[in-house]
């Protein structure tokens, strides 16, 4: 029998409501938010930074820094000071736009798309002016240092610095120039007949952001912050994290239930890690993440592991690892969802898999990835045999790691997965991709 397909409103308030905070944060960022830095004030005991509506005290303070006394010595004439307005007031204008943007998408939906737009494209100008602010202020400070002007000198090792506000938000104006038409399209074409298949794509998705996304993350920060910037790359990757997770909402109004679900596996996770504390390399978190995947979903799984090991951190301590451990769980925990999750749902589950799944996963997965932050944060001169050395005094841990998840799943797996699976029933949380 054959139906035409047709559009209908389901309610995609997920995405819109993305689409409004992510306006009101570019906004309050662009007004609040510091779109330049002088390192040297933060050596000096200072955290002042400024923003784009403060750049003159930029270049003065920098003056001064730097022996520049004679504003003549500084090549910042008549054009650039224009350039300074001519971005401010883009800037003013974006924010307001964006404000606009976000109560019109609110109460509109659809028909706010051309404003969204044309106030993420104001922003994105803003931000291109903002660039061109700094590259030429610093520049010019080079020039009076008598310092090449190279990519270092501008970036790492600049006396003025571009702060990732800015390239954050370049990047959300990107994102809404793009997508803001789909986010705000609540129209969808449904289908009386769907054939199955055999990966969604909101796990596809999922997929590309936590295998490709997050380790240019965690890359990003290994080159560009030395590895120091642990707390802000881990914030990234859990970002990253809830994206998939929330396009499970697409389609449907979000219940609280499902997300106290999460917490409450995350809340586990982490006091089991607590509890079994003098016991060195012998936790449950990784038996715990792989329930939460085979229970709630790969994209679920991979949230739980991510905020588990940002969380339990607090109490372990949070280091240049933390981002590693992040990613290391969730892989684990969307690895196992994706194996798993639909059998489980068909009562066709066995445990013998997941416990070797449980051990593989532990010791070549998360094993392997703690020993190479290892030999990247710690050894100074990273060679073939310093990093084989790495490796190999990793051995003993990856295998006490791995047979403690062995032993939690054996407990655990059963009796919380009939939990899991009572309570998805009974409130018809988080419908397979």
């Amino acid at each position: 029998m054959y139906t035409k397909p047709v559009k209908i409103a389901t309610g995609a308030d997920s995405w819109v409501m993305a689409l409004v905070w992510l306006c009101l944060l570019m906004a309050a960022n662009g007004v609040f938010a510091p779109w330049f830095s002088l390192p040297e004030l933060a050596y000096r005991g200072f955290t002042h930074q400024f923003t784009l509506w403060t750049v003159g005290e930029s270049a003065t303070l920098a003056q001064g820094l730097y022996g520049v006394v004679d504003p003549t010595q500084l090549d910042w004439d008549r054009m650039s000071w224009l350039l300074v307005q001519a971005t401010q007031v883009v800037a003013g204008l974006s924010c307001v736009g964006l404000v606009l943007s976000a109560g019109a998408a609110f109460r509109w939906k659809g028909k706010a798309t051309t404003l969204v737009r044309l106030a993420a494209g104001l922003s994105l100008v803003s931000v291109v002016g903002a660039v061109a602010i700094w590259f030429d202020l610093s520049g010019s400070l080079n020039a009076a240092m008598a310092q090449s002007n190279t990519f270092w000198n501008l970036t790492m090792f600049g006396h003025i610095q571009l702060t990732g506000f800015a390239c954050g938000q370049g990047v959300a104006a990107g994102v809404l120039l793009v997508g803001a038409g789909r986010m705000l399209d609540t129209q969808r074409v449904v289908h009386a007949e769907t054939a199955p298949k055999a990966l969604g794509r909101r796990t596809r998705v999922a997929a590309g952001i936590i295998l490709v996304v997050v380790p240019l993350l965690i890359a990003f920060g290994i080159v560009f912050f030395q590895g120091r910037s642990y707390y802000f790359i881990s914030l990234c990757v859990i970002g990253a994290a809830m994206l998939p997770f929330f396009a499970a909402f697409e389609d449907r109004k979000p219940q609280a239930r499902e997300l106290v679900l999460i917490a409450a596996l995350v809340v586990i996770a982490t006091a089991g890690r607590g509890i079994f504390f003098m016991l060195p390399h012998f936790k449950p978190v990784t038996a715990l993440v792989i329930v939460a995947g085979i229970g709630l979903g790969a994209e679920a799984g991979f949230l739980t592991g991510a905020l588990t090991g940002f969380i339990s951190n607090f109490f372990f301590g949070q280091g240049p690892w933390t981002p590693w451990q992040m990613f290391a769980f969730g892989i684990i925990g969307f690895l196992a969802g994706l194996l798993f999750e639909k059998r489980a749902r068909k009562g066709e589950l066995f445990l013998v898999p997941v416990v070797i799944f449980g051990f593989v996963a532990t010791v070549g997965i998360y094993g392997l990835l703690l020993d190479t932050s290892t030999a990247l944060s710690l050894l100074e001169s990273l060679t073939w045999d310093s990093a084989l050395a790495c490796y190999v005094a990793g051995v003993p841990v990856n295998i006490t790691h791995g047979v403690s998840t062995v032993l939690f799943l054996l407990v655990v797996t059963r009796p919380m997965l009939r939990k899991i699976c009572r309570i998805r029933k009974k409130y018809g949380l988080l419908p397979g991709a």
